[in-house]
């Protein structure tokens, strides 16, 4: 069976006695549309341009696919801009043939055009119209990019494709998104024409929206994402959904290059000439943000040109010579000669324009940055980071206003002459959903020891309070014999670090940590990675076990901070870390404000991170006694039966790298940086009990694809096989959680990804001589889904974590999809903005012909689900992924900052053996494998937590 071939599981619909601590009404980020046309027809749209120009002294003619060319931002919305603007002198230019009613068309801006009439063409006709261009009708970006052009011509191709909306829904039951992508490409036309959004698929940003930093110049855009989704309880009353979710992001701002390069480092263009030579640091951080941008000239008479920045010079404007006209020239005296113009900055940098006849140089202030540019993820810092994420912080009282403000600025309305042409009705009241409010677990801490739910599934299980001083873990471990407090360049007075290490370990004690003590204590003098590893040579010919480091660098972000070399050397000499912040320290201490709650809150944070690292079990998860008197039960059916012994859960997160550039796609240079693939997995009958690992694969991957799933398979059997070592026995079911995948990749993960946990069980089953079929469930969990949820009525006046649904929301009907188990978990606690539900969908339910047990139902899989968002272990509140997914996204984040410092920021072939181009292309093949044997973890424990 091929993997187009995947029938995915049918939908399961949850029981109508469910037992919930509540039932609430939730209003929802999605507006219905009512389909009333039968049928569009789809044709190809292809503008073709033609571009004169010599070569050898004669004329040629080029031909250029307009919608095709770099993926930059810039480049993308110059030409979706421009075909729009070509599409819209064709329709007036041919109206004898296309008729002088635009909006019964539908284009995308690059190949497709759909219609509700046939045009008079047959399927498979092929039309060309020639396009007089009237630059009058381009504005200033599409007409520099559309420069030269002599002509242009419009390819019309009929395909054989009929849109049947009255049907769309059974067709998307087939897997045709046909019906979904057209309905997507009409709620956008408005967005086309206006021209007041900057767009990138189903993301749209608000060309003037400008919101100003603090300390940054970058700035931040209001927009969108938007998608349909055709929704309901089964295929027959499954209906379109139109979701709107406001959005915000980074941008560059459109400016002078020296204005802005000036601004980012905070110095003025004369103190910047002198210390952008004397501290490297400054080079490289303004090198970062401006490579790769569009730039524009400023300093032409006429036709200014545009570029996309190779980077900066390592040499100043008036030491950098070339030939010309036979004479060697300095950048400024060039500029002076052939443009009048002195160049006031002549100590500082130019930017290089990279070309086949050879680069060119262009001094900062003969620049400017092209607006509408994206601050990708690797340019963003965690100071911008913070200030987006406190940005767009929208309180549920708010929600409705940005998303109605959203839908206005498209033009989304039945009013509007598009949906009048295709009699779509479009109802501009968001979806009122019923959601239950889900039980949560009871915490055990030990027999006589568990922490109740409330009524209404409220849960407070904190280790700070009255009446809990002599609370101990579930599975205390014993304190290290040999551990050690190390103070990292004079980060806190050795006072701080005695008084908080004494009172950390009284509190360890207090919780069944027994011996807890510190045998040794030290101070480093530095950081880098040379001196951090001969000192660990040392604690570990020291046959040291433990160390608990204090130390700046948690809020960095290159693979030269203390945390990220700490954290590889943990991999290298085997010695449990933990990493402790100069503040906490403080608080912990009782040193700083808070007083002695706050620092009692510290420790017992710090001490739930230090049992897990060392082996422990912090607490378990029980069925509560609320749940059960509803349920009339009397027995522990989360722990007997949905958590129970039999069960091995997995989760599979990734750690994407940053896309190449324009210039490393153009040579064809393979990507040195990988994807980093991390996974944990339950050990027994405890979730808190967790194992895991993390390995490299060929960048910008969103699935394990088969030529690297000999190493996925690997590590599925190595859990397998620790887990019946802990156990005695295999589990009889395999319960994977999956992040990261998106709807259409859904059969990939079942094909693949599942069929390596199948592979995997063969090899034990050959290995082992038995008959090992244990049955497979994978959910697909998405973060980043466009769902919101809040409640139907809201207090504008409460703080935002009680405007917030409560944790445990369980949305499944109605909104979800119309053929797939799914549903909506909003399984935290969201302290500030509105909570955003992870989006679970069954992608395979794999039972043997030995295996007698159905699937999953839906009921037990939502309570299981939301009771492993308790499993995290090292907080006491609930995490908003089921906790081995949590895991897994934290192993591939711990992978990818060890690989960024064991290879100097991803510098695969920093140890190539040789520079030879056949031996290099040999090294880079066996370099992912290679390195993640090397930085494969070792330890038998939770080290990451």
């Amino acid at each position: 069976m091929a993997e187009k071939e995947v029938k995915l599981p049918d939908k399961i619909n949850s029981g109508k006695n469910t037992c919930t601590a509540d039932k609430v009404d939730v209003l929802l980020n999605g507006f219905y549309l009512d389909l009333k046309i039968s049928h569009v027809y789809q044709f190809e749209l292809n503008l073709i341009g033609e571009r004169a120009f010599q070569r050898n002294g004669c004329d040629e003619i080029k031909l250029i696919e307009l919608a095709k060319g770099p993926k930059n931002d810039e480049s993308k919305e110059s030409r979706r801009r421009l075909c729009w603007q070509l599409y819209k002198q064709l329709l007036e230019q041919h109206s004898d043939f296309f008729g002088t009613d635009k909006f019964i068309f539908v284009y995308d801006c690059a190949s497709l055009l759909y219609c509700l009439r046939d045009l008079n063409m047959q399927a498979g006709q092929k039309l060309e119209f020639i396009i007089n261009v009237n630059n009058n009708m381009l504005d200033e970006r599409t007409r520099s990019y559309a420069r030269n052009l002599t002509t242009v011509k419009a390819f019309l191709f009929r395909t054989d494709v009929v849109v049947d909306l009255r049907s769309s829904s059974a067709t998307y039951a087939s897997g045709d998104q046909t019906a979904m992508h057209f309905l997507e490409l009409l709620t956008s036309q408005r967005v086309f024409d206006g021209e007041k959004h900057y767009c990138f698929r189903n993301k749209i940003y608000e060309e003037n929206s400008a919101i100003k930093l603090k300390d940054d110049p970058r700035i931040l855009k209001s927009g969108m994402q938007k998608n349909i989704r055709m929704v309901g309880d089964n295929i027959e009353n499954a209906k379109p959904l139109l979701q709107i979710d406001p959005k915000k992001s980074a941008f560059f701002p459109g400016c002078s290059l020296i204005d802005f390069v000036c601004d980012f480092v905070g110095v003025n263009p004369r103190d910047l000439e002198k210390t952008i030579w004397q501290r490297e640091h400054i080079w490289n951080q303004a090198n970062k943000q401006v490579k790769g941008l569009v730039l524009q000239t400023l300093h032409l008479k006429d036709n200014q040109v545009s570029f996309s920045n190779a980077g900066l010079t390592k040499d100043p404007a008036d030491s950098i010579y070339f030939e010309c006209k036979g004479k060697r020239i300095s950048v400024t005296n060039y500029f002076a000669e052939h443009y009048q113009l002195i160049i006031r900055y002549r100590r500082l940098p130019c930017v290089i324009k990279r070309s086949p006849k050879g680069d060119s140089y262009y001094p900062l202030e003969t620049l400017k940055i092209w607006q509408g540019q994206r601050v990708p993820i690797e340019k963003q810092t965690p100071q911008l980071t913070e200030q987006m994420i406190r940005n767009c912080q929208i309180i549920p009282s708010q929600l409705p206003k940005e998303i109605e403000e959203q839908r206005r600025g498209a033009e989304i309305s039945s009013t509007d002459n598009y949906f009048r042409a295709h009699n779509i009705k479009f109802d501009s009241r968001m979806v009122v959903q019923q959601a239950n409010v889900l039980f949560p677990p009871a915490i055990q801490y030990n027999k006589r020891d568990v922490v109740e739910p409330d009524q209404r599934g409220k849960l407070d299980w904190r280790m700070t309070g009255r009446g809990i001083d002599q609370r101990t873990y579930l599975r205390p471990m014993e304190w290290p014999r040999r551990a050690a407090a190390i103070i990292v360049q004079g980060s806190i007075s050795r006072d701080v670090c005695l008084t908080f290490c004494k009172q950390l370990c009284a509190t360890a004690e207090s919780r069944g940590m027994a011996g807890a003590n510190f045998g040794k204590y030290d101070e480093w003098a530095e950081t880098n990675i040379e001196y951090v590893e001969q000192r660990f040579k040392q604690l570990r010919d020291e046959r040291c076990q433990f160390i608990m480091f204090f130390a700046e660098g948690k809020r960095k972000a290159h693979a030269g901070d203390f945390h990220h070399v700490a954290k590889l050397m943990e991999q290298r000499y085997r010695i449990i870390t933990q990493h402790i912040g100069p503040d906490m320290a403080k608080k912990g201490a009782g040193m700083a404000n808070g007083g002695p709650g706050g620092a009692a809150m510290v420790r017992e944070n710090i001490l739930l991170k230090t049992n897990l690292k060392l082996g422990g079990i912090n607490y378990g998860l029980i069925t509560s006694q609320a749940f059960m008197r509803i349920a009339r039960i009397g027995e522990d059916i989360l722990g007997n039966e949905w958590l129970n012994s039999g069960r091995m859960f997995f989760g599979i997160d990734m750690s994407h790298a940053p896309p190449q550039n324009l210039f490393e796609r153009q040579r064809g240079v393979a990507p040195t940086i990988p994807t980093v693939v991390g996974m944990a997995y339950t050990m027994g009958k405890y979730v808190l009990s967790m194992r895991g690992t993390y390995w490299m694969q060929p960048a910008r991957q969103a699935q394990i694809k088969p030529e690297n799933l000999h190493q996925f398979i690997e590590n599925i059997k190595e859990a397998l096989l620790l887990y019946e070592r802990a156990n005695g026995k295999f589990p009889k079911h395999l319960i994977v959680y999956k992040g990261g995948a998106s709807e259409g990749e859904f059969k990939h993960v079942a094909y693949w990804e599942g069929g390596s946990f199948l592979k995997a069980c063969n090899l034990i089953s050959q290995e082992r001589q038995i008959d090992y079929q244990p049955a497979l469930t994978i959910v697909v969990c998405q973060r980043q889904s466009n769902y919101r949820v809040i409640p139907a009525r809201v207090d504008s006046r409460a703080r935002a974590m009680e405007q917030n649904v409560q944790p445990g929301t369980v949305v499944d009907k109605g909104v979800m999809s119309a053929t797939l188990t799914e549903f909506l978990l909003v399984g935290h606690k969201a302290l500030q903005g509105t909570a955003q539900p992870v989006r679970c969908t069954v992608v395979l339910e794999h039972r043997s012909s030995a295996v007698q047990s159905k699937a999953i139902p839906l009921d037990e899989l939502e309570n299981m689900t939301y009771a492993l968002c308790y499993g995290h272990g090292i907080c006491c509140m609930p995490t908003a992924l089921p906790a081995p997914l949590y895991e897994a996204g934290e192993l591939a984040k711990r992978g990818r900052n060890n690989w960024k410092t064991h290879t100097n920021e991803g510098d695969i072939m920093r140890n190539s053996p040789t520079s030879s181009a056949t031996d290099y292309e040999s090294h880079r093949a066996t370099a992912f494998d290679r390195v993640s044997a090397e930085l494969k973890p070792k330890f038998d424990t939770k080290f990451w937590a």
